[in-house]
């Protein structure tokens, strides 16, 4: 059994780690909008494209959704190095 005692925290890697998903969530959001604008320009077209939920859908919450997968994945991996019980 694991001591909470004996886990050793490394704020400053967390720290670090935090930001840089902060930067990849915001530089996935901008390559969504030049992806978005490249393809569809900015006419009306464009318009009635972003109107529809999936699009929406798509381009608000898959960069949460990518980030977000990515940290359960480093949670769950690093709770399965450490059992409970």
């Amino acid at each position: 059994m694991v001591s909470l005692k004996n886990i050793k925290t490394d704020y400053k890697r967390i720290a670090i780690a935090s930001i840089l998903l902060i930067a990849v969530t915001l530089l996935l959001y901008l390559i969504e909008i030049f992806g978005f604008w490249g393809i569809y320009g900015e006419g009306a077209t464009a318009s009635r494209i972003s109107e529809l939920w999936y699009v929406d859908l798509i381009l608000n919450f898959s960069p949460i959704v990518l980030v977000g997968g990515f940290l359960i994945y480093k949670i769950w991996s690093c709770y399965e190095a450490f059992p409970i019980a």
